[in-house]
């Protein structure tokens, strides 16, 4: 897919190219025969204001004069019936091509190709010599053969420009896309493993509660009692799933940014107080203690209910890989402009490979321990979503069998206000 949208991309920017360097090309082709043609016409339009005003044999005088290696304009004489009478200055070549030139209309400078040269011609009518017959128009030609090869060079250079320009923009373009793609598949890629994870979540236990439920229709006389085992597991596994979806919506509303914050003043310590007081029967039960170090009365502005679904995601997380009669650490304390919130265990830790991985979405380091643990891999991610949407950061330190330390920083005045 993205092979073929790589190729698409490279042809789009090497057509656009191609269009505006032909736009740039033919304006400056444009501007620079302009720029050529103007020198001469202004020298054939001073020469046929001479005419005009009689001072012609002068004009032959000056010409006369002018060094071999300067042009020269030629004159051409047209009768009454459009023959060539005369030519001025008289010579073979003159006399050969002459006889091809046709008279301008009106007074324009126009371009005529003859006999393979390029000449300038402009027509001044009606003029009379003391020593000419009486001629019809008299030409005025000049030779622009060296003009006509620049613009020819010019013109190659251009097309050999929008040539290479055409090659180099693909080559770019292809290297610009295969970079500017790099971000999109990863993230394709994320949110496919994502997809196929989600639908492996899901599965998992919808395969136990169809597996539990079609054993109750094999026993269709049996009390709800003597079946409550499969009713039990059941019920477990739909808590399991509603817990999923629910972390799936918050994930996807986070991703189309439609979790808006709601900012209130509290005191984070008594949020991390109030959510260990509620795990504080379960850790009894597993002969875990909490040890707290938190400060209650300073006051932070950020969205309450978030901020306490991140304490519950962390001491959750916790607590299910906390071994018995083992410590809980939990610490919350203003540091200069920002709330400094961690959560330490001494239980089994995270290897040091899978560190870097921990906030990915379904990422577990030992899928089997977490699935009987009953994690989904997607609460570390809400986590991390939370501290960010609040301007701060969360990282974890940890050793295999010696525990983990995740560190919050909250900054007090915060720059993002959305998710």
């Amino acid at each position: 897919m993205f092979r073929k949208t790589r190729i698409r991309l490279s042809i789009m920017n090497a057509v656009v190219f191609f269009i505006i360097l032909t736009v740039l090309s033919v304006v400056l082709y444009v501007y620079m025969q302009h720029l050529i043609f103007r020198t001469v016409d202004e020298k054939l339009n001073n020469a046929m204001d001479k005419v005009r005003e009689g001072e012609f044999h002068e004009l032959m005088e000056r010409h006369e004069r002018e060094p071999e290696t300067e042009r020269k304009i030629a004159y051409i004489f047209w009768n009454e019936s459009g023959e060539v009478a005369n030519v001025l200055p008289k010579s073979i070549e003159n006399e050969k091509e002459m006889k091809y030139f046709k008279p301008s209309k009106g007074n324009r400078v126009e371009t005529q190709e003859i006999l393979g040269h390029s000449y300038r011609v402009v027509t001044v009518p009606s003029i009379a010599f003391s020593d000419q017959s009486q001629v019809k128009k008299v030409g005025l030609v000049l030779n622009i053969d060296s003009e006509k090869l620049i613009l020819h060079h010019l013109l190659l250079l251009m097309v050999g420009g929008i040539i290479t320009g055409i090659i180099l923009s693909l080559v770019a373009g292809l290297f610009l896309a295969n970079r500017a793609l790099i971000p999109i598949q990863r993230s394709w890629d994320k949110q496919t493993r994502f997809v196929a994870d989600a639908s492996h979540e899901l599965r998992t236990p919808l395969a136990v509660i169809q597996a539990h439920l079609e054993l109750l229709f094999r026993h269709p006389t049996h009390t709800i009692e003597e079946e409550s085992e499969a009713v039990y597991k059941s019920l477990h596994e739909v808590t399991r799933i509603n817990k999923l979806v629910s972390d799936l919506l918050t994930l996807a509303r986070v991703d189309s940014d439609q979790l808006l914050l709601e900012r209130t003043e509290f005191p984070p310590g008594k949020i991390l107080e109030f959510v260990s007081d509620q795990f504080t029967p379960v850790a009894e039960m597993k002969g875990i203690r909490f040890q707290k170090t938190l400060d209650t009365h300073n006051l932070y502005k950020g969205d309450q209910a978030r901020i306490q679904q991140l304490f519950m995601i962390l001491l959750d997380n916790a607590l299910k890989y906390s071994p018995a009669d083992t410590t809980i650490h939990l610490l919350c304390e203003k540091e200069g402009e920002a709330f400094i919130v961690q959560v330490s265990d001494e239980g089994v830790g995270i290897k040091e490979e899978d560190i870097p991985f921990v906030f990915d979405r379904f990422y577990r380091g030992d899928k089997a321990r977490n699935r009987s643990q009953g994690g989904t891999g997607l609460g570390l991610s809400i986590a991390k979503w939370i501290v960010e949407a609040h301007g701060g950061d969360i990282k974890v330190k940890s050793s295999e069998n010696k525990g983990s330390t995740f560190t919050i920083r909250l900054p007090k005045k915060q720059t993002l206000t959305k998710s």
